[in-house]
């Protein structure tokens, strides 16, 4: 009889762990709220209540129009892990959305510091930075987008938008 080492019982847990995990985005994604719910019950259940299944559940939320809801539970699944990159874009967007400028730029922020970063974090981000005044900050994210998407439309547009602020004269009456 072989014996089995508790290291390789660990890895095989996390793996149907992360697969059960993979199911429940998909079934997120596709409008299966109800089973994914019952996956996320299960699989928290059986591992407790992870930066992950935050994520899940407030994936869940966002699907079902629940934003402040969404919100709520991205911001625990930062608490568990502050890395989650996946939860500060989410909850970054949804804030921005809301007109909540502040807690967006913050999000956003946190979501930058962890590669690899989306995309549209960089460019979002730019966006505020700009709305802000920050166009030397703005003008730097936008190109680093463009370094490795010299085609990428949106962050062309915002770059030249970017550098027609520098000259701008605007009158604050």
């Amino acid at each position: 009889m072989t014996e089995v080492s508790p290291v390789s019982v660990l890895i095989r847990d996390h793996a149907r762990m992360t697969t059960s995990l993979e199911t429940v985005e998909e079934q997120i994604r596709s409008g299966e709220i109800t089973k994914a719910r019952q996956t996320l019950d299960a699989v928290e259940q059986a591992e407790g209540a992870s930066a992950e299944v935050f994520f899940l559940q407030g994936l869940a939320r966002e699907r079902e129009f629940d934003r402040e809801g969404a919100v709520t539970l991205f911001l625990r699944a930062l608490e568990q892990d502050p890395g989650h990159q996946r939860a500060a874009f989410h909850a970054a967007t949804i804030c921005d959305q809301n007109g909540d400028e502040e807690a967006a730029l913050d999000l956003y922020e946190q979501c930058v510091q962890h590669p690899p970063i989306p995309v549209n974090a960089l460019i979002n981000l730019a966006v505020l930075y700009e709305e802000d005044g920050r166009f030397d900050d703005a003008e730097r994210l936008l190109t680093a987008v463009l370094d490795e998407h010299p085609n990428h439309f949106r962050a062309t547009q915002f770059l030249k938008s970017v550098k027609s602020s520098y000259d701008m004269m605007y009158d604050e009456q």
